[in-house]
This record gives C-alpha cells, structure tokens and sequence, in this order.
C-alpha cells in the first residue's frame, strides 16, 4: 500500500513516520510538524504533531479514523474539528484523545461500551466524554479503555470480561467509572490489553488485574484477578505495556521486564514466564507488547521478536534488529498483527554508542601512559580511566598472573572502560567468567564479583559445573567451589568414579569441599547431605553499572590527569580535556591528535569565535565536550549553543558519523522546543549568520505562524531579513488565496 507523502522528505525535520507492512521497503511518510507520537490499531494508524494535530489513515471500519465514514485511506489525513490533542490512544477498533485542557474525545466502534458515551454505539467523529474529571493519560484496549485523572486516580470502561475492568466483576460500564479498591494510590500509566490492564504509580510500582492466563499478569501464578494486585517487585518501573498473551515494562536505569506466554519472553524457555523477569542487560529507551510481535529501542535501533511476522521482520524467538538505511535512528515504535510504524527521531540516551567508542580506547596505546604487568603480558592502559575506575588496580601495577588470558583481560578492561559486562542470555566459558571473578576480588571489586558469581549460577548445569569446579580451585575462589558440590550432590546419580575423583583433585585447597568428596568416595559412608540445587539470586539486583555511573564527567570537571587544553580565540576560560577521550569519542579530533599536527605537539587548540569560519562560542564548546564526556545529549544547551555547534557539524565530522546524528538531531529540536515571540527573530537571524538552512526554515515557519504578532518588529529588521520573510509570506498568501 502507498501511504504518499506530505510536505518535503527532509530528515532533519524529525517528522519522519517508517511503515512497515508486507514490503521488505518501507514507506515513508514525512510531515510538515515535528511528531510526538504514533499509534496502530487493527489495521489503522494515528500520528500526533508536536502542535496537537492528530492525523489518521488506513482502515475506517466503525469509523475509526474519525473522518465521519467507514472510508480507508491510503495517507495521512488530518482529523478536523477536534482541539488541540496532548495524548491518544489506539485500541484494536477505537481511539481516545485528551485535549490541552484535559476533556476526553473517543470514536470508532462503542460495541462494549469502550467509548464511554453512556452506550454501545459506535461514532464515527470525535465525540467529547461527558465527563467532571479531567485526563492526564488513555489507554485503548481490545474492547475496553482505562484512564488517569489529573489527581492520579484510575478509572476504566467498557467491556468487563475477564474482570479487565477492576471493579471485581465481569460487568460491562459504558462511562468512565472509578476504581475504587486503589482510590488511595496515585498513578501515572496505563495499559490495557485484550483481556488484562496494567498500572503503574507515580512511585514505580505496577498494579495487574484481568486474565491471568500464561502468567501475564506477573503474580507468579496464571490466576484471573477482577481488581488490581500489585506485582511484588523491588524494581522501579517507569513504563508499561500490556500485549494479548503477554506484559513488558521497562526500569528507571532502562533494563526491560517481561512475563506471560514463552513465545513471546525473547529468549528460550520452555515454560511460561509468570513473574517480571530481566530480558537482556541491553539499555532500552522503548519497549512495547503488541499481539503477534514485541518491540523495543536500544540506541536509536529497533529490535522485534515473538511469533508474528511482518514483511522480513518477527517471527523470531530472540530479538531481531530492524535493519534500516545507515544514519537513521528512531525515538519510538508500536506495531499490531499487520503493521509496525515507528517515528525517525532521536533517542536522548546514546550511551550505547559512546561505551563503544570507549571500548575503542583500550586499543589506543598512542595516548596510553600506564603499563599494567600480567605474566608476561603488558597492558598499555590510562592512568585517568584507572584512577577513576580501578583505583586497587592502578596502585599494584600488576594483575596475578594466573589471570594472563586474552578474553578475561578483555572482559575486565571492557568492564573497567565502558562499565561493560558478559551478556547473561549468550554462551560464555566457564572459565573466563570465573577469571573475571578473579579479576574483581584482586581488585576489591564486590559487586562484579558478586555479578560474576550469580551469572555462574545461571549458567551452571550438568555439563558445566566439573569445570565450574576445576577453574573456582585454579582461581582460589571457594564460593564457587562450594556452588558446584551442590550441583553434585544434585546430579550425584549421574556422575562416573572418574570424574568424583578428578573432582577430588580440584577441590583438594578446601577443607568443607575436600571432606564432602572424601565421604562420597568412601564406599562404607553414610551420605544424608541435602542437594536442592540453590536459586539464583536475581540478576536484574545485580545488572551491570549504567553508563553514566561511569563518571567520566567527573575527570573532566577536576582536571584530573587532563593532557589537552581547549580554548575559544578572543574569550575567557579554557577546558582541561583527555586526548583518549576525544580521540575515540570524535574523528576530528582523532586525525588531528595522530597526525601530529602542531595542535597536538604542543596539547592545546584553540577555535575562532562565532564571528569567523568554523567558530564556536566558549559556551557551545564546553556544551560539546560535555556531551563527548558522557554520551548523553540530556545536558544544559542554550539556543545559541545549538546553533553554534550544528554550524560546525561538517567541520568536525560529527555529521558524517552516525552515533553523533542523535546529539545534532537534540540540538535541532532543542532550536525549536524553545522558539517564543521574543527570541525568533533573532535566532532566525543567527540561523542565516550561519548558514544553517533547515533550520532557517523551520524558524520562518514559526515566524509566519505569528507573524500579526511579530509585524511591528520584523518591520524593524535589515533590509535583507525583512525581506526573507515577507517574500515567504507572500508566497504562503499565494499558494493558499492563489495570485490577487
């Protein structure tokens, strides 16, 4: 199907739709306005622009797409006569909307009652709620809606089956109705699904109630539960989603939950998952549990697994990447049986890009300046990273050198420079994850050595655990010892002389662990030992340290161990930086620091200002090493700095590198978010100092939104400026009049 196309197809606008459908290629849908969100039904698709313009295309039937008919459309059309909508939601056969002040709008099809109109019919044009309260959040399901009232409470109508509703019956409600079991929690999400709803609370906390079949309701049984349970879960959850056969939410440090039906966790198993249990120490930004597929967003790429299968992607046990043109990043995705749509954006956390750069930095040994001794090995390492990360490390000089291993000193440099740690859902060597246990208790490290034993426990099994023993005696570390003599006890029945006796010889160094095989060995003894294999202690208690715990920031800030000064020309102050870090963080300055130009002979550069060819201002440079520094584009940024540094995007090669499109694209929208009557005229002028055309044009579009209020002061610009804009005006006048 061609969905066509609005406006002109630039990406830097950040209004770019991707839809994916039976065609390997996806259509491409670009429109005149930022977009905050998407959403899919049954065959349906909804686009909010960041000015509450909500558009709508694909299938009418029950008049879901608002237009007041039962019509299809093959591309967007914008839904008139409905004010400016903040929020919506998209169920399987009808929508809800909140307007900027709070009133609830529903259409499509009223069968249950969904709509909340008093009754069961369906509406083929937006229709207000009659309503006292006002909505803060709307989540559609297949035949039943739930909301959020500006004073958090939770209210929810429609079809009662399976007890969705939470009022403890299965009875349908046709108005929004009050849930109140929980009138004394607040809340802040919701999500419903076919047959079950989830909530979240402003604390974090996730509140379940429906069907509990296949364990989607996360209370660690597949009973059906008619008003909310909370989910008993140490864990702060900051989003939801609710599938068919499934639930997902996703942590305040960007780790994904999920539980229910096994064809859809993910990952292998072979029962149903009926608690949150951790998907992959991946960081997410975006997860969601459609009816076929699940979704997901990890540094600006999007992952798809599960059953379902649409056009190339799905149908897949474990997550799949969405492969897609080179420098396009997404901020959001959803997806139904026959459709996924996901918005061409930027993710505000691009860690996963800067730990890889900072993984490139273990390979520099031209800016290396400590020599790390293992055996015979010698570890060309940075006296910065060290004193931050590994202090124990740093002062020895040396590692044991038992831990002369290529692939453990690999795991524990990885760990040490990007906080990077063995991925608990892929195969890893017994004793290469035991040498990095290893690693951590020589370098008083406890919580990778407690992270590396708990993996230990999940991966040991009866193939393993001889090994788990041999190199837990070789690395000295009795905990480990002691875990496999519990996997033996277990597996005692299975176990041949040979081994027993091998195993004899590993354990040789442990009194507890040599006596128990000395009694197993000996035929005339009487073993009355338990052998319950011990549960693992949770993982997701134990996941790895995020990115920003990292701290690089933190050198930067004290001049700590700093080789490199910067400067801006004509300006005061001056930035202490590391040559390792801008060298694998950024490729102009990784040519300009190898090639040894005179920058880099004598450690210091210093920038034109904002006035000359590739200048920045002091302010816009230290925005910029901030954010080489910790990989996140969440940092204070002023207007002028934005366009200051997109003015030297090419300059320093930041545009052609694809982990920095999502920063240039922060700073674009940045421009934007912050555009107001009394700073666009002079950020269109800076905009054309700069010679930074799309957002010229972007800022030219605000201003002629505004211009009956901006006449007297655009009538004050120079000669050229004036005329920028009202020749723009004009032809605006022209194309929506036509010629006078």
């Amino acid at each position: 199907r061609h969905f066509g196309c609005l406006g002109c197809n630039n990406r830097d606008m950040l209004d770019t739709i991707y839809v994916f459908e039976d065609d390997p290629e996806p259509e491409i849908i670009t429109f005149g306005h930022l977009l905050k969100s998407v959403g899919v039904g049954d065959g349906n698709i909804l686009a909010l622009t960041d000015i509450g313009e909500l558009y709508s295309w694909g299938t009418g039937l029950y008049g879901r797409l608002g237009h007041g008919d039962q019509k299809s459309l093959s591309k967007p059309k914008l839904i008139e006569k409905l004010p400016s909508i903040t929020k919506f939601a998209v169920g399987w056969f009808h929508v809800l909307a909140i307007t900027d002040n709070g009133a609830l709008y529903s259409w499509g099809n009223g069968g249950y009652g969904q709509l909340g109109h008093g009754d069961k019919l369906s509406h083929y044009r937006p229709k207000i709620v009659s309503f006292s309260e006002t909505f803060i959040e709307v989540s559609a399901g297949f035949s039943h809606s739930l909301a959020i009232s500006e004073s958090g409470d939770l209210y929810s109508w429609g079809s009662g089956y399976r007890g969705k509703l939470g009022h403890g019956d299965a009875e349908d409600l046709t108005s929004p109705t009050l849930i109140d079991s929980i009138y004394d929690v607040q809340f802040s999400k919701v999500s419903a699904g076919h047959t079950h709803s989830l909530a979240l609370t402003n604390t974090g906390d996730i509140y379940s109630w429906g069907s509990g079949k296949f364990g989607k309701l996360g209370h660690g049984n597949s009973y059906k539960y008619k008003t909310p349970k909370k989910i008993e879960k140490n864990i702060v959850f900051v989003s939801i989603s609710a599938g068919k056969f499934h639930s997902a939410a996703l942590s305040d440090i960007g780790r994904i939950f999920i539980w229910g039906d096994k064809k859809y966790m993910g990952f292998k198993t072979v029962e149903n998952i009926l608690s949150p249990t951790l998907f992959y120490f991946n960081t997410y930004t975006h997860v969601r549990a459609s009816t076929q597929i699940s979704t997901a967003i990890s540094g600006g790429a999007i992952f798809t697994w599960g059953p379902g299968s649409i056009g190339e992607f799905g149908n897949s046990i474990e997550p799949k990447q969405l492969l897609i043109e080179k420098n396009v990043v997404f901020s959001s995705v959803e997806a139904n049986d026959k459709i996924l749509v996901a918005i061409s954006g930027f993710s505000r956390h691009s860690s996963a890009s800067c730990k890889n750069d900072l993984l490139k930095m273990i390979h520099m040994k031209e800016f290396s300046d400590v020599e790390i001794i293992v055996g015979t090995t010698r570890l060309q390492l940075h006296t910065f990273v060290l004193q931050l990360r590994a202090p124990l490390l740093l002062e020895y000089g040396y590692l044991s050198d038992e831990l002369e291993n290529d692939q453990v000193l690999q795991l524990f440099l990885n760990f040490i420079y990007a906080g990077d740690l063995p991925d608990p859902y892929k195969t890893h060597e017994m004793k290469h994850i035991l040498g990095l246990m290893k690693c951590a208790e020589f370098c008083d490290m406890p919580k990778l050595s407690q992270y590396c034993f708990n993996l230990v426990n999940r991966m040991m099994n009866l193939n393993n655990f001889v090994s788990a023993a041999k190199f837990g005696g070789y690395y000295s570390l009795e905990p480990v010892v002691s875990l496999s003599m519990s996997y033996l006890l277990y597996y005692l029945d299975r176990i041949d002389s040979e081994t027993l006796y091998k195993l004899r010889i590993y354990v040789n160094d442990f009194d507890n662990s040599r006596d128990l095989m000395d009694t197993i060995l000996d035929d005339n003894a009487s073993l009355s030992i338990s052998y319950d294999i011990p549960s693992y202690k949770a993982l997701e208690n134990m996941a790895p340290i995020n990115f920003s715990d990292l701290n690089y920031l933190q050198l930067l800030e004290h001049q700590q161990n700093t080789d490199f000064l910067l400067r801006v020309d004509g300006e005061l102050g001056q930035i202490f930086a590391h040559r390792a870090i801008l060298a694998c963080r950024c490729k102009f300055f990784e040519r300009m620091l190898l090639a040894n130009m005179s920058e880099a002979t004598v450690g210091e550069m210093t920038f034109q200002g904002p006035t000359k060819l590739h200048g920045l201002t002091f302010s816009a440079l230290r925005t910029l090493v901030r954010y080489l520094y910790i990989g996140s584009e969440e940092i204070d940024c002023e207007i002028e700095d934005c366009l200051c540094i997109l003015s030297v995007e090419d300059f320093l090669d930041l545009s052609g590198d694809a982990k920095h499109l999502s920063f240039l694209n922060y700073c674009r929208d940045n421009i934007l978010r912050n555009l107001r009557i009394d700073n666009c005229l002079e950020v269109f002028q800076m905009s054309i100092t700069f010679g930074l055309k799309v957002v010229m044009e972007q800022v030219l579009d605000f201003i002629l939104r505004n211009y009956i209020n901006l006449a007297p002061q655009i009538e004050e610009l120079p000669v050229t400026v004036f005329m920028k804009i009202n020749v723009a005006l004009n032809i605006k006048m022209i194309n929506k009049y036509g010629p006078l």
